[in-house]
């Protein structure tokens, strides 16, 4: 992709004014973090449970509700094991590439990144 499509936000994560947040979860689209859940406020949630879960590898876009964004980009990523390794890389390559596309797609032009594991 090239990259004059987009810029990275490198900071705090309430400060800046990006046009989304993304946020990586390793378990399922609702188990993400708490402090952008109270920061948004409950229609996040509720747009959450609208979208019905997504698999491995995939993200799924809501609005931004009371944060300072447009758009939160729910990433579900691989949990790593070695001896899927070839499986976690390929799953991980997937999450960045559909969060890219909901971004072409959403016409988004910056991003912070949050990444979430276990």
């Amino acid at each position: 992709l090239p990259t004059e499509h987009f810029s990275v936000v490198v900071g705090k994560l309430f400060s800046p004014t990006p046009s989304q947040i993304v946020e990586t979860d390793c378990i399922s689209v609702l188990r993400v973090d708490g402090a952008i859940h109270r920061a948004a406020g409950p229609g996040l949630y509720d747009e959450c449970v609208g979208l019905n879960g997504a698999e491995t590898g995939q993200s799924k876009i809501t609005g931004g509700h009371q944060l300072p964004a447009r758009h939160v980009i729910h990433t579900v990523g691989p949990i790593y094991s070695a001896r899927r390794a070839a499986e976690c890389k390929s799953l991980l390559e997937s999450c960045y590439l559909s969060t890219l596309n909901l971004m072409i797609a959403n016409n988004c032009k910056t991003i912070v990144g949050l990444v979430h594991s276990h």
